[in-house]
């Protein structure tokens, strides 16, 4: 069997598609035809304008894809947009990323900005940032932690936490705020209670604005534990409604919890 050779791009060059062992653009690089290798590393500005297929592909500079990907492994660590659907195995996206079509993946883990046109369905969904699904986002596992504003048409799957991850500068800040003398001490010292009860009520009423949220039609699911969220529908057997959430119907087979700093307006059991 021939040994696949590899494409390297340094400078600018327009080359033809192929399959290759590896190939690596450090320059800007753009490939007409399909490409399929082992490994493919995108570090200064890459564009493909057909199918692309690897076992690897990791992206530290700018990438567009016109056609459908199958990746293995998918590693985002700066910009990548796939005006075709992408069939994955694992996505890690540190960066940004955005498909056009529909994603399918056994698991995606998103610390970045992730943006899907269509629908998404994985094993397992975790973000730490922000995301847009214009579908159905559906997977097994989905553990979300809101960063910046995220949203999806509807959410299903097994297991669905939402918790809310304020920002590193809240987070700072409210320490801050608790050590404050008039603040800590506002319970035992009758002078202070006034201003510090006034500014804790403040700064609270200022985190709740500046947070973040879900944003979502319907989410269902066996296990459903919220925070933050906002949906017309929630449906589950077992349903958490945590604090931030507005929910307009929550409808639940076995329990459900609703937190005093939450708002659902109709509760049905089913």
């Amino acid at each position: 069997m021939e040994a696949l050779h590899d494409m390297n791009i340094s400078g600018y060059s327009e080359q033809s598609g192929g399959i290759f062992n590896q190939v690596k653009i450090t320059g800007k690089g753009i490939i007409n035809g399909e490409v399929k290798a082992k490994q493919i590393q995108v570090d200064g500005a890459g564009t493909f304008r057909r199918d692309v297929n690897a076992e690897e592909m990791s992206v530290n500079g700018i990438c567009s894809i016109d056609g459908t990907v199958q990746f293995t492994r998918f590693r985002v660590h700066g910009s990548c947009d796939v005006k075709g659907s992408a069939v994955l195995e694992e996505l890690t996206n540190k960066g940004k990323c955005l498909f056009d079509g529909n994603v399918k993946s056994d698991k995606i883990h998103s610390v970045g900005k992730l943006v899907v046109n269509g629908e998404l369905e994985a094993e397992e969904f975790t973000s730490k940032g922000g995301f847009e699904v214009k579908g159905l986002l559906n997977a097994q596992l989905i553990d979300i932690r809101i960063g910046w504003d995220c949203y999806a048409e509807e959410i299903g799957g097994e297991e669905i936490r939402v918790k809310h991850e304020p920002l590193h500068l809240l987070t700072k800040a409210n320490e801050w705020v608790n050590q404050l003398p008039f603040v800590k001490n506002s319970s035992k010292d009758k002078i202070w209670f006034g201003i510090g009860a006034g500014i804790s009520r403040d700064w609270k009423w200022l985190n709740s604005h500046l947070s973040k949220t879900l944003k979502a039609k319907t989410i269902e699911g066996t296990t459903v534990n919220l925070e933050y969220t906002h949906a017309d529908v929630v449906r589950g057997n077992h349903v958490v409604i945590g604090p931030g959430c507005k929910i307009e119907k929550v409808e639940y087979i076995d329990s459900l919890e609703v937190s005093p700093e939450a708002t659902v307006l109709e509760k049905i059991k089913l």
